[in-house]
């Protein structure tokens, strides 16, 4: 699995680019103060129990239908909770998001979000949304080894009182191998000026990645960064087909491929279909061909990524999964 698992609960990100619903948004700096507040204290709040373990008490500032199924979020709060110990919390951003002008559950949802003073716009896309108010807030755990960022769905389910409870909660990584995504991002337009677009194009992957706390949020940043990884996209990478990759005699189904810092160092992953597994003493020699074969059709990943890691999966689930640094992988 990623580094970084998404949670999608009860709002899950819709496609962006749809029509847009009679709805607002307004950003942190414009909120009135005692929204700006309410909504901070709820997410500090919420997130000071993912960096506590605390899934108690995040289940009970759930709103029901979520705290209903709340077992994943419950695993992946518990999972995070030593790679925070010590970590600081920070909201670095609010965003209030006004539905109550919509006639029903909408299907897909969109919010446009002017950053006051600056030529910022975001754009937030729920689907499966009912009228009401709601707030993403998202938030960075940082100064600890594997710094974390939060995305937050908060609906105000009070009356006369505002009440807000988390209604959707996603959790991605800051940094990989250390850097952050500007770091990506930047690396990639060096390595479009070395025509080594493998490289360029996983790197600017891993900043998209790191730059959108979920599936949910865009920007026109994130959008110019769209362009560029599209622009630079190598033909026949795996998607609704996989790559076949040929080796010697046979061929791999290569069904995906990304950076991964799991290991706490940037490799290439990997993703194969093959028959069988049941012999690691055959799995391994499949994946070191397959690393092999790779190399060999573009050299330039082995001076951009410490190594390579081969995830094998059967049709009937079985998996087998071997890291290689690149000094240890020899081209014949």
């Amino acid at each position: 699995m990623r580094v970084g698992m998404v949670l999608a609960l009860l709002l899950l990100p819709a496609a962006y680019g749809r029509t847009a619903h009679a709805v607002s948004c307004t950003t942190g700096a414009a909120l009135a103060g005692d929204q700006r507040s309410a909504l901070f204290d709820a997410a500090h709040q919420l997130g000071g129990a993912v960096l506590r373990g605390d899934a108690a008490a995040l289940k009970a500032a759930t709103i029901p239908s979520v705290a209903g199924n709340f077992d994943g979020i419950a695993a992946t709060v518990q999972g995070l909770t030593a790679q925070l110990q010590g970590a600081t919390l920070t909201v670095t951003s609010l965003y209030g998001l006004n539905a109550d002008d919509l006639k029903g559950s909408e299907d897909d949802v969109q919010f446009f979000c002017s950053v006051p003073g600056a030529p910022l716009l975001v754009t937030v896309t729920l689907s499966e949304l009912p009228k009401g108010q709601f707030a993403l807030a998202i938030l960075h755990a940082t100064g600890v080894p594997q710094a974390q960022q939060f995305a937050l769905i908060l609906q105000n389910t009070g009356t006369a009182t505002p009440h807000w409870q988390l209604a959707g909660f996603f959790v991605r990584p800051l940094t990989m191998d250390g850097h952050d995504s500007t770091w990506f991002w930047q690396q990639a337009r060096v390595f479009k000026s070395r025509n080594q677009p493998w490289s360029a194009f996983f790197y600017d992957q891993a900043a998209d990645y790191l730059a959108r706390p979920a599936d949910l949020f865009t920007s026109n940043n994130l959008q110019k960064l769209s362009r560029e990884t599209a622009a630079v996209e190598p033909a026949g990478l795996p998607g609704k087909n996989p790559m076949m990759l040929p080796a010697g005699d046979r061929s791999f189904a290569i069904t995906g491929l990304r950076a991964d810092a799991t290991l706490h160092a940037l490799d290439l992953r990997i993703d194969a279909k093959v028959e069988s597994v049941s012999d690691p003493v055959t799995a391994r020699k499949d994946a070191l061909t397959l690393m092999t074969a790779l190399l060999q059709q573009h050299p330039e990943l082995r001076s951009n990524f410490h190594g390579l890691w081969v995830y094998e999966s059967t049709a009937a689930g079985q998996t087998f999964a071997v890291e290689q640094p690149m000094s240890a992988l020899v081209l014949p």
